[in-house]
């Protein structure tokens, strides 16, 4: 499962970092997001993102595990 979740948000960081290579006309008229939200399956929490959680922020995002019970 962390396998999983490490592929995930390195996919994440690489799709994040392109967007920054944009030319400069096409980045004034397109938005970037900055702001990752990681949501957990079942029978787990938020806590199962603890060791992705500092990549992407590492990457310059800002990351939010959400907590659902």
């Amino acid at each position: 499962m962390k396998m999983v979740q490490l592929v995930t948000a390195l996919a994440v960081t690489a799709f994040a970092g392109s967007l920054g290579t944009l030319p400069a006309q096409a980045e004034a008229a397109t938005p970037v997001a900055r702001n990752v939200v990681l949501v957990h399956g079942a029978w787990a929490d938020g806590s199962t993102w603890s060791e992705v959680i500092p990549y992407l922020q590492a990457a310059g995002l800002k990351v939010t595990a959400v907590q659902n019970h």
